[in-house]
C-alpha cells in the first residue's frame, strides 16, 4: 500500500491519495483538486472513492470536482448538510453529488483493492468519521499530533469528543495517525503525551 500526501496552500489541510495495486482512495480533498488528478494521472491510478471525515469546507471544498467525473464521495448524512452553511467566510459555490451518505461505525467497506474500516468519531462535528485502512488511521479533526480538534464550532461538544478520543486512544494496536491537518503521530504516541486524550 501506498500512502501520498497533498497539503493545501490555504489552510494546510492534507489530503491523502491511498493506493494498493492500480486503484486509490483519496482521504478528504482540501481546495484543489489539480494535484491530486495530477498525481492520480501520472501514477496511472483510478480513484475508485473520496473519502470524506467531516463536512468543514476545507476537507470538502472541491468534492464536486469529483462528483461530476463519476468519483463516487461518500459521507455521513449528518455531515453532509454541513458544507452548505457559512464556515470562518467560507461557502460552498456548488454542492456535490453523494453516492451513499450514510456510514455505519464499523462497517468495513471494500473499494477496489482496498479495505476501509469507518469508526463513527463525532466531537469536532456530529458526524465525524476516521477511517482505518491497514495500520493506518485517518483521523480528520478529531485527533492531532499533540492536540485535537476544535468543539466549539457548529455541531461540536467536548464531552463526546472526549469520550470519543478515549475510546481511540484505548485500541491495543499501535496505529499510524494521519490527521487532517498537520504531521503525522501514532496512538501510542498521543497515548502517553496527548494531555487532551486523558
Amino acid at each position: 500500500m501506498e500512502i501520498q500526501v497533498i497539503v493545501a496552500d490555504y489552510n494546510s489541510c492534507n489530503a491523502y491519495i491511498v493506493s494498493e495495486g492500480k486503484s486509490c482512495v483519496v482521504v478528504d480533498v482540501g481546495f484543489d483538486s489539480k494535484p491530486i488528478f495530477e498525481y492520480v494521472k501520472s501514477e496511472g491510478l483510478h480513484i475508485e472513492a473520496v473519502l470524506l471525515t467531516h463536512g468543514h469546507p476545507d476537507h470538502v471544498h472541491v468534492a464536486k470536482d469529483f462528483s461530476d467525473r463519476g468519483v463516487p464521495v461518500y459521507i455521513t448524512e449528518v455531515d453532509f448538510e454541513m458544507p452548505k452553511n457559512e464556515f470562518f467566510g467560507l461557502r460552498l459555490k456548488d454542492g456535490f453529488k453523494v453516492f451513499k451518505p450514510t456510514f455505519i461505525d464499523k462497517d468495513v467497506y471494500k473499494f477496489g483493492d482496498i479495505e476501509v474500516r469507518v469508526i463513527h468519531t463525532p466531537g469536532h462535528t456530529k458526524g465525524g468519521v476516521c477511517y482505518l485502512i491497514g495500520d493506518f488511521l485517518f483521523s480528520g479533526d478529531t485527533l492531532f499530533k499533540g492536540n485535537v480538534g476544535r468543539s466549539d464550532l457548529y455541531g461540536g461538544c467536548e464531552k463526546t469528543l472526549r469520550t470519543t478520543l478515549k475510546g481511540l486512544v484505548g485500541v491495543q494496536q499501535d496505529y499510524q495517525v494521519l490527521p487532517g491537518h498537520g504531521e503525522q503521530t501514532s496512538i501510542f504516541h498521543e497515548r502517553k503525551y496527548n494531555v487532551f486524550t486523558k
